[in-house]
């Protein structure tokens, strides 16, 4: 967001966001002129990104941080010291609408489960530090990145990473779930 004239005793007001983290999602921009990621100036206070992917194409720049365009993902983590465990490849999504990742596993496709031709960066690439329960076995212990991270429709881990997986029922549905 710019800063907007609020009137003539004070022809500058902040408008961002302070205080903002993004983490675990997959950013997919198109196009000359456009940011995978736009950060103005006040919302650079503690601002926080790490464990997504920036992916760009067309023309589009990853990101925007102190009044600087960052063309390319080594421009955007060495200007704003963000996304050291993000990546910047393709997030290799299944596509056609389709915004799960695609697994050589099984990525979940209207309704069934499906191996795909490739592997996404964003299989198990999640912030380690977060909870990866809701995700179906195998899920290697670590959220997946993207819309259906640590969700009941995660794409399949390549391998699990922790030993065996299981399913823990204690006979009622609400606490169910794959450690």
């Amino acid at each position: 967001m710019e800063d907007e004239p609020v009137d003539g005793l004070h022809p500058k007001r902040a408008v961002g966001s302070t205080y903002f983290s993004l983490q675990n999602n997959i950013l997919n921009t198109e196009g000359a002129g456009r940011f995978a990621i736009f950060v103005d100036e006040i919302s650079q206070v503690e601002f926080s990104s790490n464990y997504n992917i920036l992916y760009t194409g067309g023309g589009a720049s990853v990101g925007y941080w102190n009044d600087t365009t960052q063309s390319t993902f080594p421009d955007w983590t060495g200007a704003s010291f963000q996304d050291q465990s993000s990546s910047g490849d393709d997030p290799l999504l299944v596509g056609g609408g389709d915004y799960h990742i695609q697994s050589t596993r099984g990525s979940f496709h209207g309704g069934a489960w499906t191996a795909d031709s490739n592997d996404s960066p964003g299989l198990d690439g999640g912030d380690p530090d977060l909870l990866s329960i809701y995700e179906p076995a195998p899920n290697g212990g670590i959220a997946n990145i993207g819309a259906y991270g640590n969700t009941r429709e995660a794409s399949w881990s390549i391998g699990s990473t922790f030993g065996n997986n299981y399913y823990v029922n204690d006979s009622s549905t609400a606490w169910d779930y794959y450690c």
